[in-house]
């Protein structure tokens, strides 16, 4: 035998293998139970960012859902355009869930002719009469 290193059989790197992989799986379980999640990775981390960037107003978008009609058509506005259009559509995905969501963004864009629910730096404003065509 020669005095090189020597290479660990395949059965202690499986175990090795197995062990890492009950840990990560029991460390993730606990941070979900627990109810804070662990970003450890870059998608994670950055879907998270992208996702909960304005708490204030999905704050107000949870309070709004509650007064949102089951099957309701809903336009929604942002006069000022202080918010992203494409955020907007995916956050009210998930608070109007049982509504249809229509981001129209800008004022100056064309008339809602459903429900508008008008987003203001003072809070939310719905409106449920229909608005005429141009």
């Amino acid at each position: 035998m020669t005095g090189g290193a020597r290479v660990p059989s395949t059965q202690v790197v499986l175990g090795a293998l197995r062990v890492l992989v009950a840990g990560v799986i029991v460390a993730r379980s606990a941070a979900l139970l627990g109810g804070r999640p662990i970003l450890t990775g870059r998608g994670e981390r950055r879907f998270f960012g992208w996702a909960y960037r304005e708490p204030a107003l999905q704050a107000r978008l949870s309070r709004a859902a509650v007064g949102a009609r089951y099957g309701e058509a809903i336009c929604m506005r942002d006069p000022a355009g202080a918010v992203d259009p494409g955020w907007l559509r995916m956050i009210a995905i998930y608070y109007f869930p049982e509504q249809i969501t229509l981001v129209a963004g800008r004022s100056n864009g064309p008339p809602c002719r459903r429900t508008a629910l008008t987003l203001r730096p003072d809070g939310l404003a719905w409106t449920r009469a229909r608005v005429a065509a141009r």
